[in-house]
């Protein structure tokens, strides 16, 4: 009765074939959390229940995949003794920003905004939880790895798929959106908004991936792998650049002079990765270059007239200042979570510099101060300063253990989320998932390192040679 009452009711062969999978889905996920983990950060990461929510009309699969995945974690605690480790400090530091966030309902003029947000961060702490329960180990570090690669391959490949057949018309299903476009010189250009429908996100997210592509291609010992490696770095690279996106250009640049202090590449090396920019240069799209130029332009205009007539920076400039007057005006709590683009009409008018309204302040550290203040801003300090410091104890003991592979993946990740961290000063949390998926591993690694260096060390096989460890003076970190 109830199989039927459920067809009667599906409103597509999609929506069927989504509980049929789901059912299947849930009982693997049950009998195995790190498969339900997985599935959690390929969802995530591809923004999947949102495509399928927007463009399939199939129900949402994040409202249940993360509590499904606490769910299969306490049933094996239970079934077999296993009882993960450093999730409680995690969710510490969580509930410690969560708590200073709640503070700025005292000064919230649009309650209501503020307890949309704290919903969605109680959701995004699931997933917080679950990574880190789950993260225990290096081998399950290297498989969420290599989840993120393949979730930006398939992203990335639809991507230039799309940008070189110039096929803007199909969505590709929803993972491929091209909401937004701009005009220069007369000619419309179209912007990849991948399945996020943003540019500059989608831009920011790609860019996550590229020390994570390098470190396995440089590394991996499987050529099929390496491969791939290749594969996600050049697709996440190109899209990057048909994204259009500016400010995924400036974090990937300071990203890149990161990865190349820590990594320190051999000159030729270097002289190869040049040679291949040079290449590459001539092959950008005009638009692409034109654009670069005039954001070049427009920051010579700011600095020597204090001005600029380029709308999006006076724009930028203007959600930055009005973030600035917010906190001045509200240091302790904020204006409120959520409630920066309710307050910012009326603080713009007296910049007076960008027109436009209900604006949000493009900097995640700005908005953090402007909508939480001191405290919440202290919090979510302490958090970061936590995982990066976690990260870089792991990497360093890693490494004095010989357990170099690991070690490499934890500095890879570590720049990998300090990447989002220098992208942020240009974008706010209007997709926090993201951060937060991210932050989950991050957090996790300390657990990682101290899990892989107290394990017995492992016997070199017949004719096997071990690797030294790798030196780790404190100016590579």
């Amino acid at each position: 009765m109830t199989a039927g009452l459920v067809v009667d009711k599906a409103s597509s062969p999609l929506l069927l074939l989504v509980l049929a999978a789901g059912g299947v889905a849930a009982a693997v996920i049950l009998a195995v959390p790190e498969i339900g983990l997985l599935a959690l950060v390929v969802t995530t990461y591809t923004s999947l229940s949102n495509v399928l929510i927007q463009f399939h009309g199939a129900p949402s699969i994040a409202k249940v995949l993360a509590p499904l995945v606490l769910l299969s974690i306490l049933l094996r605690w239970v079934r077999t003794g296993t009882r993960p480790e450093g999730w409680l400090q995690a969710s510490l530091l969580v509930s410690l920003y969560a708590f200073a966030c709640t503070l700025s309902l005292f000064a919230a003029r649009a309650p209501a905004f503020t307890f949309a947000e704290l919903t969605l961060l109680a959701k995004n702490a699931l997933i917080v939880l679950c990574v880190v329960t789950l993260v225990q180990s290096g081998a399950t570090l290297r498989r969420v790895i290599w989840a993120l690669l393949a979730a930006t391959i398939f992203m990335g490949t639809l991507s230039v798929h799309q940008q070189l057949t110039g096929n803007f018309e199909f969505d590709y299903w929803g993972f491929g959106r091209t909401p937004v476009g701009f005009a220069l010189e007369g000619e419309h250009t179209t912007r990849l908004g991948g399945p996020i429908g943003d540019p500059n996100f989608y831009g920011m997210l790609l860019l996550t991936i590229v020390p994570l592509a390098i470190d396995r291609l440089q590394f991996e010992k499987r050529p099929l792998l390496r491969l791939a490696a290749l594969w996600a770095l050049g697709a996440s690279m190109l899209t990057i650049v048909f994204t259009y996106s500016r400010s995924a250009l400036v974090s990937l640049v300071a990203l890149l002079g990161l990865v190349a202090v820590v990594r320190r590449p051999k000159p030729l090396h270097l002289l190869a990765a040049a040679a291949v920019v040079a290449a590459l240069v001539p092959l950008a799209p005009d638009a692409y270059i034109d654009r670069v130029t005039q954001l070049a332009d427009s920051v010579t205009e700011l600095s020597e007239r204090g001005t600029t007539r380029e709308m999006s920076v006076r724009g930028r400039l203007s959600e930055n200042l009005v973030a600035i007057e917010m906190f001045q005006d509200h240091p302790i709590v904020g204006v409120g979570l959520g409630n920066y683009p309710f307050r910012y009409d009326s603080y713009s008018r007296e910049v007076g510099l960008d027109p436009r309204i209900r604006r949000k302040p493009h900097n995640l550290y700005l908005e953090i101060l402007s909508e939480t203040g001191l405290i919440g801003m202290a919090a979510f300090g302490l958090l970061i300063w936590s995982a990066l410091g976690g990260a870089l104890e792991a990497r360093k003991a890693l490494f004095a253990a010989g357990k170099n592979d690991i070690a490499r993946i934890t500095e890879a990740f570590t720049l990998s989320f300090i990447g989002f961290l220098i992208a942020s000063v240009f974008l706010h949390a209007s997709h926090p998932r993201y951060f937060w998926l991210l932050a989950g591993i991050a957090l996790a690694l300390g657990q990682v390192g101290r899990n892989e260096t107290a394990a017995e060390p492992r016997e070199p096989a017949s004719g096997e040679t071990t690797r030294p460890s790798e030196p780790t003076p404190t100016t590579r970190a």
